[in-house]
């Protein structure tokens, strides 16, 4: 075999390049069985550590194998972590009612109308939690600020009582929870037929 072949099983090989295009660099190319340093090497497939793994569910909509964020509350993907994730949830919304209330006497002064301030800071404060951690599972800032406006729509029955100046009371109170189950089933609906469609 002359240096413009490259040859794996001896003679057998084309009888050189065309003499208008020689190789830039005449090369010869061994069978990989004659490198010893490189018959034992196989891929290595990517490890992943039990506490960051993700049911498909999950990872679907985002990068797989994501790192996990407890601290924001993400979606449980572990049962070993489903408690603390709820227990984190439910937290920042608490921290975010006592919030609003702190604040419901200046509130209710400049909107004419009592007793939103705390269901208010509840709601955004879950909004902004979803928004974070979507950012951080996803990297995706369209993804996180999908969440926050998801997060935000309940607010919108609030705003009608806001504007007719109606405190949070029997009326008010229970028509926004009619409409809170009304955004249920309509985001399961759209779950479903998003699944249904994959």
């Amino acid at each position: 075999m002359d240096d413009f072949n490259i040859d794996y099983l001896g003679d057998s090989a084309a009888d050189g390049y065309p003499e208008n295009h020689p190789p830039a660099n005449p090369i010869r190319i061994a069978p990989p069985t004659s490198q010893p340093d490189k018959v034992d090497q196989r891929p290595r497939a990517v490890s992943v550590d039990p506490a960051q793994a993700q049911t498909y569910s999950v990872r679907s909509s985002v990068a797989p194998y994501v790192p996990y964020v407890p601290a924001m509350g993400n979606t449980p993907s572990l049962e070993q972590f489903a408690y603390e994730d709820a227990l984190i949830s439910s937290a920042i919304i608490l921290l975010g009612a006592v919030a609003g209330y702190h604040f419901e006497s200046m509130v209710s002064s400049k909107i004419k109308a009592s007793g939103y301030a705390a269901i208010t800071g509840a709601i955004l404060a879950n909004s902004l939690r979803l928004g974070v951690s979507s950012y951080i599972a996803s990297g995706d800032r369209k993804i996180s600020g999908k969440a926050v406006l998801g997060g935000l729509i309940p607010l919108a029955p609030l705003a009608v009582g806001i504007a007719f100046k109606r405190p949070m009371r029997t009326t008010v109170a229970y028509t926004s929870g009619i409409a809170a189950l009304g955004f249920i089933a309509f985001a399961m609906h759209k779950k479903k037929q998003q699944n249904g469609a994959t």
